[in-house]
Formats: structure tokens, C-alpha cells, sequence
């Protein structure tokens, strides 16, 4: 069964590395047939090195084939449950943003790779109940985040912080800036979406963010010459 229509794939122009992933589509197929699809898209390709994220039974899968390994777990939805529990949090160099600022914003999410070229993807944190913050140090914006609600639920977006002021806890803090905000408002719970960094899964589970999607593996294969 040709089941590579289910399969998206781009090459990183800066490396050459290809980048697979699953396209939105109501059929599930059977995994091992799904991991045969993406071996024969990658061998296909040409490319030395592919990264994917998968359900653990299409890496099982895939582990068979030489030249596959587990880099780590994938993202998914993560909900919070509790509220409370932030305590007083640093608003050092912190200033919320409105929709005026959305220029600033997008161009911050392009530099670290958290948006592309559809500018629309961002209105949703412009809404009524939006709660958008910059972090600065040294008048630079370092960090940005945004937090919504609404129907009795939150939702955290857009966390980032430039790869040149990471380490210093400036995730963590702006964690507890958007959490404590939604915090002000009684709700059953808040989600947000990541790709599963392992610093971010870290984070996340450290606010009580527990995973509601199935869990997926990150796995990197290199052809062997």
C-alpha cells in the first residue's frame, strides 16, 4: 500500500537535511505500512540525514531499517489542570503588547523559527481575552509569550526566547508571568501545543503540564555510505 500521500518532507537549504512529517488526513493506516512509507520517502530523497517525529509504533517500526535512532520524545498538547501556586513572579523589563505591536511580534517569532509566512496565525493572540508580553534586557526584546482564554479555558502560545539569551531562566520566568495572569481567572484547565524540545518538555512539565496526545519519538536517520 502507497500510503507517501500522507507524508510531507522539506530539505533544510542551510544542510541538506530533510525534514518528514504527518499531513493531516482521517485515514489511520497500519504503522509498520506508514513506517514503510516514510522509509521508501527517505531513501527516495537521496538525503544523508532525516529527522521525523512518530507514534511509538511506526519508531518501532522503523528502528528495523538501519540507520535509524531515538533522539528524543516528540511534542503534542499539554494541559494544566491546577491553578495557583506561581507565587510572585519578576516583571523586571516586562512590557504587555496589543495588536499595535503585532509588526515587532511577527518579527521576533520569524527569528526564532515559531512562525512562517502566513501572518494571520498570529490574530488569535490579539483577541479580547489576549495577553501578550516582550521581555527585555538591556533594551533588546529577549523573550515573548502570550496567553489567552476563554469557555472556562486557557491557552499559552508563542513561548520563545532568542538562542542567545538562553539559560538564564528567562523561559521559566515568562512561564510564570502568563500563568499567573490566567491564574486571575477561573478556568477547568489551560493547553498549549509544542514540537518537543527537551528544554521546553522540561519547562512545561515543571508548571504541571501533563501530556494529552499520544506520545511520539524523535528519530533521526543517516544513511550509511
Amino acid at each position: 500500500m502507497d500510503l507517501q500521500h500522507l507524508i510531507g518532507s522539506e530539505i533544510d537549504e542551510a544542510d541538506g537535511h530533510l525534514h518528514l512529517w504527518r499531513l493531516r488526513s482521517p485515514d489511520a493506516p497500519d504503522p509498520r505500512a506508514l513506517a514503510a512509507a516514510y522509509h521508501a520517502r527517505i531513501l527516495q530523497s537521496k538525503a544523508r540525514i532525516a529527522h521525523l517525529g512518530v507514534p511509538v509504533e511506526v519508531a518501532t517500526a522503523l528502528l528495523e531499517h538501519p540507520g535509524f535512532e531515538i533522539v528524543g520524545e516528540g511534542g503534542g498538547e499539554f494541559r494544566r489542570i491546577r491553578q495557583g501556586g506561581i507565587g510572585s513572579t519578576d516583571m523586571t523589563g516586562v512590557r504587555v503588547v496589543t495588536a499595535a505591536n503585532e509588526p515587532a511580534i511577527y518579527e521576533f517569532l520569524k527569528r526564532v523559527d515559531l512562525i512562517g509566512e502566513n501572518r494571520e496565525d498570529l490574530q488569535r493572540v490579539f483577541a479580547a481575552n489576549g495577553y501578550n508580553v516582550f521581555i527585555a534586557e538591556a533594551g533588546q526584546d529577549v523573550a515573548f509569550g502570550s496567553a489567552i482564554h476563554g469557555n472556562g479555558a486557557g491557552w499559552i502560545s508563542y513561548v520563545a526566547v532568542l538562542p542567545s539569551a538562553r539559560g538564564r531562566g528567562l523561559g521559566r520566568r515568562l512561564m510564570a508571568i502568563l500563568l499567573a495572569e490566567l491564574d486571575k481567572v477561573s478556568l477547568t484547565h489551560s493547553d498549549l501545543d509544542t514540537s518537543g524540545s527537551p528544554a521546553a518538555l522540561r519547562l512545561f512539565k515543571r508548571f504541571g503540564f501533563v501530556r494529552i496526545t499520544p506520545l511520539e519519538l524523535k528519530l533521526r536517520f543517516e544513511r550509511r555510505m
